[in-house]
């Protein structure tokens, strides 16, 4: 993994500040993490504004509706993430 803090050149854009574990699990293939980024842009939030929970994402949905609807959806897949 390329430790948070220390992406540089090329990758220096991976980690908007803050990295979660699974981007930083995947930092050694950098386009899927740029792939993972742009989905959870379109989405969900932008990985910029995930650690803010106040951030609204200007959707439909406000984002404690999002955390609802994604908490209810991993207990029923019975994901344990």
């Amino acid at each position: 993994m390329i430790p948070e803090g220390e992406a540089r050149g090329a990758e220096a854009d991976l980690y908007p500040g803050k990295a979660p574990n699974v981007l930083r699990a995947m930092s050694l293939v950098p386009d899927a993490v740029r792939r993972m980024q742009d989905l959870s842009s379109a989405q969900y939030i932008p990985l910029d504004q995930l650690a803010n929970p106040s951030a609204d994402p200007g959707r439909a949905l406000s984002r404690a509706q999002i955390e609802l609807i994604a908490g209810r959806v991993s207990a029923v897949n019975e994901c344990f993430y």
